[in-house]
């Protein structure tokens, strides 16, 4: 015999996270302004302006993430304000990465990225609930985000943007 339980299925209850957890989101909210800045930076420079369709998307990217983002930090209680400066560092890394041939810039991002995929997949792995969701975008953006420039840095520039739009894709 089986008896069926709906213990908590009508109750909304608050998932306890550890300080350092919320404080991993809180800062890939904030990398998320950055890289839309940077990107936005980016699109905007001459030497790049082949790239400028791609740079845009990747912007785009980080700008959905950082609304996801977002809603998960004003359900928690968090602060959503932009950290003073996190758009000007952007800008600032931008302007050193344009110094770069296209190759060089993408070969040094794909290089920064590997961490944030492990430390996202990690929040991802071990979030419960409606924050499951947020968390396991924020990892899928940023390991297709490195597949983007894993393409880009081997001369694929033709398949590069095909799994951050199937991401960004509603109906997939």
């Amino acid at each position: 015999m089986s008896i069926g339980h709906d213990c908590g299925d009508h109750v909304p209850h608050a998932i306890k996270y550890s300080n350092e957890i919320k404080a991993s989101v809180l800062a890939a909210y904030h990398d998320e302004i950055w890289g839309e800045t940077v990107f936005l930076k980016l699109a905007e420079h001459g030497p790049f302006a082949r790239e400028r369709e791609k740079l845009m998307v990747l912007a785009h990217l980080e700008s959905e993430t950082r609304a996801r983002l977002k809603a998960l930090l004003a359900r928690w209680g968090m602060s959503t304000d932009e950290p003073d400066g996190k758009r000007q560092e952007g800008i600032e890394r931008a302007e050193a990465y344009c110094v770069m041939s296209w190759l060089e810039f993408v070969v040094a991002f794909a290089r920064e990225l590997p961490p944030y995929v492990a430390r996202y997949r990690l929040l991802a792995e071990n979030a419960t609930g409606s924050d499951k969701a947020v968390l396991r975008w924020l990892y899928e953006h940023e390991r297709v985000l490195l597949e983007f420039f894993k393409c880009e840095s081997s001369g694929d520039g033709a398949r590069s943007l095909a799994q951050v739009t199937a991401l960004m894709d509603p109906t997939s």
